[in-house]
């Protein structure tokens, strides 16, 4: 899986917070070394025996202490543990997913409604969105609009491009 890592479960961490203690395993430049993990609404993750996988993101950093180090753990499909587990086999052909502009009636300001053609080519996606438009009341078109609503909403919190100021 590219961009995860394998780390091994050591114990839940605070039980007021959602992250729970590991150790990175062999195969990755930390290898060794203890990775506290955010994972939010996976309590789950809480509740699993030593040595068990969990899988993380590749986005390690040093913690305030110098010690540790906190990353988060990936969604709940792509853990061996969850019962939402997804075996990941092998790349499927580019499928195309339609978002069309929310109704009137839901729409904050219905002159800025547009369509947009997506085209999902990474697996892990493709399968992500099909669970999560199948959890939405309509589907693929409410799936694509929370969830490209959201990327806009951390983009522009992560100030991760260099966007005009009121972005």
């Amino acid at each position: 899986m590219p961009n995860h890592v394998r780390c091994c479960y050591e114990r839940p961490g605070n039980p007021d917070k959602d992250h729970v203690v590991t150790m990175i395993m062999p195969g990755h430049p930390l290898a060794g070394e203890t990775a506290i993990l955010g994972c939010y609404k996976q309590p789950e993750l809480k509740e699993l025996n030593v040595g068990d996988i969990i899988i993380a993101k590749d986005n390690f950093r040093l913690s305030k202490n110098n010690v540790d180090y906190l990353g988060d753990a990936v969604a709940p499909f792509l853990q061996p543990t969850s019962k939402s587990y997804v075996e990941l086999q092998q790349e499927l052909k580019t499928s195309e997913v339609t978002v069309l502009p929310a109704s009137r009636e839901l729409s904050d300001d219905p002159g800025l409604t547009r369509e947009y053609t997506i085209e999902i080519s990474n697996l892990e996606h493709k399968k992500f969105f099909e669970k999560y438009a199948a959890e939405c009341k309509r589907g693929n078109l409410e799936a694509g609009r929370k969830l490209i609503g959201f990327a806009i909403d951390q983009l522009s919190a992560a100030k991760q491009f260099d966007l005009p100021e009121g972005f």
